[in-house]
């Protein structure tokens, strides 16, 4: 009897000691594979594989992780024209791209925008604004033109994203399709004016007005020859309109700072062309 029970208890520590040891490794994989709710297998607990947090930080990988950002897309039809784009983050320095593969996001507003006084009449407040920067520089624009007899002054500058989705609504119901309004007006988000640091220029001559006709003026010409001096651009040129997307608008400037205006005009090349050598 005694020599039964005795075998009973060696028999009962070899089992014990199984079981600690298949415990042991239990734990082990569990604390190498946590154990997550996995809610596309009905909600079963189940081991995946965590993430080594020793691995060295992949910036690529964030970096396609910011490019996966959702895009707003406020008119009904033109998802096609957001494809492929870059969305933009902030902060933005003043030689930011933003063109139809280079959008804004939808909540961006310029936290150092100013409110020019010198402005044509008849225009509503928000777009009196611009960058700080920018609208230092169109200050002393607008004072050089005059000096050389000559009185241009700014239209429209900054537009928020719902201001510029009413815009291009309007300019796809007078055009009569969103095609032909994207060659002369630029869709949410990719419209330099939400920037800040855009500028719609205009005479007395014209009425103000943003119209071809500005384009013949002396004013427009001096525009073109002098804008340079002050950081700004004719950003987009005539003839080169397969490069910039948008047709010929001698009335439209971009703020980009002195030295890459000269190097701009001195080259006669867009800000596209100018942005792919900064690359």
């Amino acid at each position: 009897m005694n020599k039964i029970l005795k075998i009973l208890i060696i028999v009962g520590l070899i089992v014990i000691s199984i079981l600690g040891y298949a415990i042991v490794k239990i734990e082990k994989n569990i604390d190498q594979n946590p154990a997550v709710i996995d809610t596309e297998q009905g909600g079963d607990i189940v081991t995946k594989p965590a993430i080594d947090q020793e691995e060295p930080f992949d910036e690529r990988a964030n970096d396609e992780r910011v490019t996966k950002v959702e895009i707003n897309i406020p008119i009904e039809g033109t998802e096609k024209y957001y494809e492929d784009v870059v969305l933009q983050k902030p902060p933005f320095s003043i030689l930011v791209l933003v063109n139809k593969s280079s959008v804004l996001p939808h909540d961006y507003e310029p936290e150092d925008l100013v409110t020019l006084d010198n402005f044509a009449p008849g225009r509503m407040e928000e777009v009196k604004q611009m960058r700080k920067v920018a609208a230092e520089a169109m200050v002393e624009l607008v004072a050089g033109a005059e000096t050389d007899g000559y009185e241009i002054l700014p239209t429209s500058g900054y537009r928020s994203y719902q201001l510029q989705t009413t815009i291009f609504q309007n300019v796809t119901n007078s055009y009569g399709s969103v095609e032909s309004a994207n060659t002369v007006s630029a869709l949410p988000g990719q419209s330099e004016h939400q920037s800040g640091l855009a500028m719609d220029m205009s005479c007395e001559s014209v009425n103000y007005r943003i119209v071809d006709a500005f384009g013949e003026t002396e004013e427009a010409k001096w525009l073109a020859e002098h804008a340079y001096e002050y950081g700004f651009i004719i950003r987009y040129p005539k003839g080169k309109e397969d490069i910039t997307g948008y047709q010929y608008e001698p009335w439209h400037l971009r703020y980009v700072g002195e030295d890459a205006a000269k190097e701009i005009y001195e080259q006669d090349i867009t800000f596209e062309e100018y942005s792919a050598e900064l690359v």
